[in-house]
């Protein structure tokens, strides 16, 4: 969308995600020659386990065809069994994804993950404490094009 604006030049775009917005920027960075730089803070890579990590279990492995349940299901379950924070959440999930269950909807997620690729925009990673400036260094992938100043 900003590349078609006027005035944009695109040899200098760049891309901004947190979260799953990082996912998205280094997605793009990966397919799209016009990115020029990239800033992923936090990206989530694999969005299936982080989802998975916050539900406890993996849904494809724990429930059968039996067990699983959409939508409809989720006021029947007793909140003995599941709270009901963790009911909005697997309404809020399976409804985000568009899946017809929970089950269904993990088995969706396996496509939500990044596979190693060479992104040629440049790119600063940093870990660690913000003070300790040794454990920040430019990252080992030479970049084909760079930002003038």
């Amino acid at each position: 969308m900003a590349a078609n604006r006027a005035g944009v030049e695109n040899s200098r775009l760049a891309l901004l995600g947190i979260s799953f917005g990082g996912y998205f920027v280094l997605r793009a960075t990966a397919v799209d020659d016009r990115v020029a730089a990239v800033v992923a803070n936090s990206p989530v890579v694999d969005l299936r386990a982080y989802l998975t990590s916050f539900v406890g279990f993996d849904p494809e492995e724990m429930l059968t065809a039996e067990e699983d349940f959409g939508i409809a299901d989720i006021d029947t379950i007793p909140d003995e069994e599941m709270p009901p924070t963790q009911k909005e959440m697997a309404r809020s999930l399976i409804r985000r994804f568009g899946q017809p269950s929970f089950r269904r909807t993990f088995t969706y997620l396996r496509q939500f993950h990044l596979m190693p690729a060479r992104y040629d925009a440049p790119r600063w990673r940093c870990w660690g404490k913000a003070k300790d400036a040794s454990r920040c260094n430019n990252s080992s992938a030479s970049p084909t094009r760079r930002l003038d100043r």
